[in-house]
């Protein structure tokens, strides 16, 4: 979901990944280069930059005196859903603060201020702990860190859930598969099955994918998908039944109890947390520190040094009251209906992409996203501007009149993305799971249903290292190997917009470059069929269908390698062309050695910690190669 407010993950978005692979369509798309000379400003130009300059001034001007209509929107929501949660804030002050935060993630200003004293300590000393640690595992941050706590307390460990507000969800809905939230039940058994009906709030089909420059634009494709985030979970009822499920097993919840540091000893870790409205910080010990925090992540911020993120995607949205009831029975997975806009300052150019979804509070309510994809340079555009945009397209969007809507929620949500992902542990004791890892694909949002995928694999996982002792951080870095496949999707990030090299944009991409070469790239996949498409859809990028899609693009196109290299650069090509080889060493060995070991299940003959170390490399081949999918598929 949108870290201010929805559901996990774009499984859809997968499908672009073969968008650089079809760059021979680019050759359509393509301008010749501009001839351009360099004259000094005439004095008529110089008049001309002194106007524009004095009208920019006077814009400004006005703005401070009258509202934005982003201001005004958020102004007329209810009171009782202006307040923080789990997904974030939704109040204009916290879109301002988010936005303050990206303009200095833009100009590079977060990573030149001093990092201040370290959140993570390390200490030689043992603890002092008798009997025993106060719990087996401290999981900081409840929101999503709950479920992998209850699964690990239903293994029989003592589990504590440290979450600095209220743990409790908000009314926005997260969107989902029926399918994913089934998962919950089976391995590790999270929910009961009689929870599902309760935490399933609407479900709707199909889904839309679409690329046009217009709604009237014949060259265009778009075609429905079924069974993909083709349901609402509503997280107050979410968390709330899962909350419940991890007390009645025995967890313990420290709600409204913040963390201000950990301090890693040779026989445990001390967590030093605040009760809120106490000056008294309280310690806690455990063996295992599990970080769910997010993106935002002080241990996480702490490991990055500072890094500059390598893509972000901006997204805003609203869920609102009064779309035509008859037209609000199917969603739109992803899809474009305008060419590139120019927004932010210099050389900026944005590709927008729409999805929305029925929401489960009323025939008529519907929640709406407008994202796009982009690098952290500083010419990119700020969120509210994003939001100006956001007002001005989505009535055509959607054909409705804005004043004819009533605004329930207002959302918004800045994802960063490493290619140094997913992060390896940088202390003993210390693992990071779910977007705090990093472990989502750039092209997808984080969030439920990428902490779904890995669930089970996590939590098995972390069981066998509590057994064995295996809590090292060269033990723990077992559990968030390199995954190929993952890496093959930066390229197709890097094609979603136009990326600013050396504060300049490369102005032979037309402004209908990426949505021609996305229309024609999901058409091929759709024509392979099923075994193709599929896997993309769900966030699971394959050897064998990708290099169907690279020979079928080729055959069409032979000069897609002259292409691809003017569209992304040489260097991002030979990067990109070493991880889709490892996929396929990666496919090979799941397939073959993998399938020895676990029909003979040689793990289980060995000691627990050689075992723990050989699961972990079958599980590195199979999630490494997407092969994980087929599983997933038939559970």
């Amino acid at each position: 979901m949108v870290p201010s407010c929805r559901r996990s993950d774009l499984p859809l978005l997968a499908v672009l990944l073969v968008l650089s692979l079809s760059a021979a369509s680019a050759s359509a798309f393509i301008k010749p280069p501009l001839l351009t000379s360099r004259r000094p400003l005439t004095a008529l130009r110089s008049t001309q930059l002194l106007q524009q300059q004095q009208q920019d001034t006077q814009q400004k001007t006005a703005a401070a005196d009258h509202p934005s209509l982003t201001e005004q929107i958020f102004a007329s929501l209810p009171d009782n859903v202006q307040s923080t949660g789990a997904g974030g804030s939704s109040t204009y002050e916290g879109l301002k603060r988010l936005d303050g935060i990206w303009e200095k993630l833009r100009k590079g200003e977060l990573a030149k201020q001093p990092m201040g004293a370290p959140f993570v300590t390390e200490s030689s000393k043992p603890l002092s702990v008798a009997p025993q640690h106060d719990y087996d595992v401290a999981v900081c941050g409840g929101t999503l860190g709950v479920f992998a706590a209850t699964a690990l307390q239903k293994m029989g460990y003592r589990v504590a859930v440290i979450e600095g507000g209220l743990l409790q969800g908000r009314p926005q809905e997260w969107n989902i598969s029926v399918k994913e939230v089934e998962e919950l039940v089976t391995t590790p058994a999270i929910l009961q099955p009689e929870d599902i009906a309760e935490v399933v709030t609407s479900q709707f089909g199909p889904m839309r994918c679409g690329f046009k420059t217009s709604e009237e634009d014949q060259q265009g494709f778009e075609t429905d998908v079924e069974g993909v985030l083709n349901a609402g979970v509503q997280p107050l009822k979410l968390l709330a039944v899962v909350r419940k499920r991890f007390e009645e097993a025995g967890g313990t919840v420290l709600e409204n109890h913040r963390l201000k540091g950990v301090t890693v000893h040779p026989d445990g870790a001390s967590l030093l947390v605040q009760p809120v409205g106490s000056e008294s910080p309280v310690s806690v010990t455990s063996r295992l520190v599990v970080d769910c925090m997010g993106f935002n992540s002080p241990i996480s911020r702490q490991l990055r040094k500072g890094q500059k993120p390598d893509g972000i995607c901006l997204v805003v949205g609203s869920c609102a009251r009064g779309y035509p009831e008859d037209k609000n029975v199917r969603g739109d997975l992803i899809y474009s209906d305008t060419p590139l806009y120019r927004r932010g300052e210099g050389p900026s150019r944005v590709q927008y992409f729409w999805e929305a979804f029925p929401a489960g509070s009323g025939p008529t309510d519907r929640t709406t996203y407008m994202f796009t994809y982009c690098d952290a340079d500083a010419s990119r555009p700020s969120l509210e501007t994003l939001f100006e945009d956001y007002w001005t397209l989505l009535p055509k969007y959607q054909g409705v009149k804005l004043d004819d809507l009533e605004f329930l929620r207002v959302v918004f949500g800045l994802f960063q993305s490493y290619q140094n992902s997913p992060l390896k542990p940088g202390f003993d004791r210390v693992i990071a799971v779910g977007d705090a890892s990093g472990q989502q694909s750039p092209l997808s949002f984080g969030g439920l249903a990428a902490l779904i995928r890995h669930l089970s694999r996590i939590t098995n996982g972390l069981d066998e290292a509590l057994r064995a002792d295996a809590l090292s951080k060269s033990d723990l870095a077992a559990l968030m190997p390199y995954q190929p496949n993952l890496r093959t999707a930066w390229l197709f990030q890097r094609n979603m917009g136009v990326p600013v090299r050396n504060g300049r944009a490369w102005e032979g991409y037309s402004d209908e470059g990426p949505v021609r070469l996305l229309a024609e790239t999901f058409r091929t996949l759709n024509d392979m069929g099923d075994a193709t498409l599929r896997p993309f859809l769900l966030d699971s990028y394959q050897f064998v269908p990708l290099l169907r899609a690279l020979l079928a693009t080729g055959w069409k196109n032979p000069a897609i390698i002259p292409n691809t290299i003017q569209l992304v650069g040489i260097d991002v090509l030979v990067v990109w062309v070493y991880h889709f080889l490892m996929t396929g060493l990666y496919t090979l060995m799941h397939l073959t050695v993998g399938e020895i070991l676990r029909r003979l299940d040689v793990p289980s003959a060995l000691p627990q910690r050689q075992a723990y170390y050989l699961r972990r490399l079958l599980e590195a081949w199979e999630y490494g190669s997407g092969m994980d999918y087929y599983r997933q598929e038939h559970k």
